[in-house]
């Protein structure tokens, strides 16, 4: 699967540095959902959703027609996408807990795609192609207040626990991080590289355009962690994580060549 990305990718790049017919560069900006599935103690195969965080992206676009709209797509994008996660105190339990999950991303699709004249200057188009995508940083955040009753019933006071969780940095274990280094094997768990397929649709006014799609993450984003069936000692298996996006964004096309 790296291989055909990897040969796509090379023809994409081939085809819109020779593109002789037209070509546009935009800005856009938008909204990015990260999913995060993996699977679980209990079962293997199955990747349930863990993690859903949502955010802005901004980026820029370059955009070629190279044959009776046919063409490629690509662009590059930062997200910043985050999670809120809350639970509050009950019978059994009189702790209070926030979870943050932040996501800062760098996005590349490199994508073919075929453009339909609708009317004059109006244009639909549906793509397909990779998302390479690169995680500047990962962190989930968890704070811990838990109310303690004092002399006066009418006061009482709380202690508050935050641990800081990088998934892609290894710290010392201390008072305020914990590393990401759960095997203890001397590397991070979690892969900031992450290839994905992507599919979707495009909508182009004149210069204006609006473009949507969701993509599947192709890898499994965890190095080496397993776990263990607790029913049976002898049985484990790999951790896996799925890392899916959708997006959609407004653009404008502020420089561009027309066909002869």
């Amino acid at each position: 699967m790296k291989r055909i990305i990897i040969i796509l990718t090379l023809v994409a790049g081939c085809l819109s540095a020779n593109a002789q017919v037209q070509q546009q560069i935009g800005i856009q900006i938008g909204s990015q959902g990260n999913l995060l599935r993996q699977n679980s103690l209990v079962e293997e195969k199955k990747l349930s959703l863990a993690n859903n965080l949502n955010g802005p992206q901004i980026g820029i676009a370059y955009e070629t027609d190279f044959y009776k709209g046919i063409g490629t797509y690509i662009g590059l994008s930062y997200s910043y996408t985050l999670q809120f996660a809350k639970s509050t105190p009950s019978m059994s339990n009189n702790f209070e807990t926030q979870t943050t999950t932040i996501y800062h991303a760098l996005n590349l699709p490199i994508q073919l795609q075929y453009r339909y004249l609708l009317a004059q200057k109006t244009w639909i188009a549906i793509y397909t192609g990779p998302t390479l995508q690169f995680g500047l940083k990962m962190q989930q955040i968890q704070t811990t207040q838990q109310p303690i009753a004092g002399l006066d019933p009418n006061k009482t006071t709380t202690n508050e626990y935050q641990y800081n969780y990088d998934y892609y940095i290894i710290h010392e274990q201390a008072s305020k991080n914990i590393h990401s280094d759960s095997d203890n094997d001397g590397r991070r768990d979690f892969n900031r590289f992450n290839p994905m397929w992507s599919v979707g649709g495009a909508f182009q006014f004149h210069q204006f355009y609006v473009r949507g799609g969701y993509s599947w993450g192709l890898a499994n984003l965890y190095y080496d962690r397993t776990y263990t069936n607790l029913s049976n000692q002898d049985s484990s298996w790999s951790r896996r994580i799925r890392h899916d996006e959708w997006s959609v964004s407004i653009g404008w096309y502020f420089a561009y060549t027309k066909n002869d």
